[in-house]
């Protein structure tokens, strides 16, 4: 799973009055609904996915008008049924500065340091066996830490660094031994800094409040094959461990958000690790910290809530790298700061508790995010032959949705004028089919059906069927002679191009005749070998099949004629030859569809079409 940018209490809690700013307009981005509470509400509390796909939470702050706390024991979010229960004790409670859990190549959880309601660091580390819900101790750090960051490495092991208590180092847990050793020391010391695994393995560390106590623009990496720290280009700003980072698609890193001297901060930048540089993005629509940040599956940033130096927020953002811009996105259920947030299996988002505005009591609520990824729409199938007209066809295609729980409609437009109509739709957690639904054509041509699939947030995904040729008994097509190359054709050879075509429908309804067309000033010598389709309206034929080009295999061609006698001024004709991966060979009309109206005249011969 993707690690969820997270930012939690720094020792203290913000004082906010309670005041609540009217909501932005929103965007059809997704929808996030309430699921099961836990059994207490909690603050600053470590959450992480277990390999068995349920969400583990511990530690963290009670607080409400009577009391404030330690939470002891932990939780467990089974997402299947959207409920809590109730698992093992942690030996000791603790709060924690950022998201600390994590899950070990066994499967077990370890929660390193964390601190007491007095501030004061642990150096003990907890793990969590999922198969007896029950913690252990394991070995401890070599010094207390809190507001330090925690990072899972590529090759299985832990990384801490920071914090208070052990501001200048960082030490590394070995889950094969359960020790903790010193690695390399920090070249600036920092607590409440961010930290996140870059795609080659190593670590980005960010911000923070350095030596002096004020936030720091300072970054480094952290290499795990030599275990030493180098400097990285400085942020464009300074924060606090209120700002996020995350993982981009691209490798790159997103810096959001954040807090320092100057405020609440609406700034963000992208990192680039194979420059070494920060580039600055536009600023997000809301100054924001103490929120948590994830990548969707679609490639966008997630921002949640947090607070803006006002208010404690209910709103999101969405960042687009595609076009580097900032939206807003769905508004929670419940507006929180200092809340725990994971990416489940089905890639959707589980916030968890939190502080709320009123007296920054914890929050017990959880809320789920579902992205709007929208349908997709497989290959329609639909008839290959041509269809006699007043015959009733069918058409089915498959569809599937990354949100396993979205429903979908349907919508056939038949390309015919006639009003679309309703799809059937079996699916199953996500995914399902379309069909198969009939329709009768009542008129001769060629026609193109579109299926529309949308979800239950108003997502859309379209397939669309080129083409259904409809004919009737007494359809024919037959002409030739010659036409001058058009200037504008593929390839545009000066020359006469000879042609000629006899299609029809015997009495058994079966498509007879052939093609020919030769061009030898571009030495291009076509014959038709089959036909597969043929429709005709209102003077105008449309015609497809395959052949050979210079005694070769494995072409096809299109041709469309207008009989002028039909249908009002000249005969019209059109040519077009592709091979076998669909490149064109030669086009009279390149660029025109399939259906479109051919434009050359036929200069030498005419064209009759019934």
């Amino acid at each position: 799973m993707r690690r969820i940018s997270s930012i939690s209490l720094a020792g203290f809690l913000v004082s906010l009055s309670f005041f609540l700013l009217s909501p932005l307009t929103t965007f059809a981005s997704g929808s996030w609904i309430t699921v099961g509470s836990m059994a207490g509400t909690r603050g600053n509390a470590s959450a992480t996915v277990l390999p068995n796909g349920k969400v583990l939470v511990a530690g963290g702050i009670h607080s409400d008008p009577d009391s404030r706390d330690l939470t002891l024991y932990s939780e467990v979010y089974d997402p299947s049924t959207q409920t809590w229960s109730q698992s093992g004790n942690l030996n000791v409670p603790r709060y924690f500065g950022e998201n600390a859990l994590v899950v070990l190549a066994n499967g077990k959880a370890l929660l390193p340091g964390g601190s007491d309601l007095n501030n004061n660091p642990y150096a003990t580390t907890e793990l969590y066996d999922p198969s007896t819900g029950t913690w252990s101790y394991t070995g401890s750090m070599n010094q207390s830490r809190r507001v330090n960051i925690t990072v899972l490495l590529n090759d299985g092991r832990v990384l801490v660094a920071g914090g208070v208590g052990g501001e200048g180092t960082s030490e590394i847990y070995d889950p094969s031994t359960g020790t903790w050793s010193y690695s390399g020391n920090l070249n600036v010391a920092r607590q409440e800094a961010q930290a996140v695994l870059l795609s080659n393995g190593k670590v980005l560390m960010t911000g923070g409040d350095g030596p002096d106590n004020t936030p720091t623009d300072s970054a480094e990496i952290y290499d795990p094959s030599t275990g030493t720290w180098s400097n990285a280009a400085p942020m464009p700003y300074k924060t606090s461990l209120a700002h996020s980072l995350t993982l981009l698609q691209n490798g790159k890193v997103l810096l959001a958000g954040g807090r320092n001297y100057d405020g609440f901060l609406a700034t963000a930048a992208i990192y680039d690790p194979s420059t070494n540089t920060w580039t600055s993005t536009p600023q997000m629509l809301e100054s924001r910290a103490y929120h948590t940040a994830a990548l969707l599956s679609d490639g966008k940033v997630i921002v949640v809530g947090g607070n803006d130096g006002v208010s404690v927020l209910n709103t999101t953002e969405l960042y687009d790298p595609v076009s580097n811009s900032w939206s807003m996105g769905s508004n929670l259920q419940q507006a929180r700061q200092f809340h725990a947030m994971v990416e489940l299996p089905d890639n959707t988002l589980l916030a968890i508790g939190g502080y709320q505005q009123s007296g920054n009591y914890s929050l017990a609520s959880t809320e789920l995010y579902t992205p709007n990824n929208i349908p997709t729409v497989g290959t329609i199938t639909a008839p290959s032959s041509p269809v006699l007209v007043n015959t009733a066809i069918t058409a089915s295609a498959s569809f599937n949705d990354l949100n396993t729980a979205d429903t979908h409609t349907a919508s056939w437009n038949w390309g015919d004028g006639t009003t679309p109509t309703t799809g059937s739709v079996t699916e199953s957690n996500g995914s399902g089919t379309v069909g198969p639904d009939s329709h009768t054509y009542t008129t001769v041509g060629v026609y193109t059906i579109t299926l529309t699939v949308t979800d239950n947030h108003g997502g859309a995904g379209t397939s669309t069927y080129q083409y259904v040729a409809v004919y009737d008994s007494n359809t024919s097509f037959a002409g030739g002679r010659s036409f001058d190359n058009p200037s504008s054709a593929s390839p545009n050879t000066t020359g006469k191009v000879s042609f000629g075509i006899s299609a029809k429908y015997n009495n058994s309804n079966v498509l007879t005749g052939n093609a020919k067309m030769d061009f030898k000033a571009a030495n291009l010598d076509f014959a038709s070998t089959s036909l597969s389709s043929l429709a005709t309206s209102n003077g105008k034929a449309y015609l497809k099949g395959s052949g050979t080009l210079n005694g070769s295999s494995g072409y096809t061609f299109l041709e469309t004629g207008i009989d002028g006698s039909v249908a009002g001024g000249s005969d019209l004709i059109r040519f077009q030859i592709k091979n076998s991966s669909g490149s064109v060979i030669y086009d009279s009309q390149p660029g025109a569809g399939d259906t479109d109206d051919p434009t050359t005249v036929d200069a030498t011969g005419n064209i009759r079409v019934h």
